[in-house]
């Protein structure tokens, strides 16, 4: 009874551990594809209040 509840939690700990190995390049490439969207709207900012300043 102990041994199989035992080989159960291991077995859980080893998927649970598995996933994360697959999610964890995904939240990787997520976050760096966020950063680089962020810089372009910093960027897109800038530019938008430079010829919002020029008119006046």
């Amino acid at each position: 009874m102990f041994a199989s509840l035992f080989i159960t939690a291991l077995i859980a700990l080893a998927v649970l551990a598995m996933l994360g190995l697959v999610l964890v390049p995904l939240m990787a490439a997520t976050g760096m594809s966020a950063h680089t969207s962020a810089k372009e709207h910093r960027a897109q900012a800038r530019e938008i209040e430079r010829l919002l300043a020029e008119k006046d």
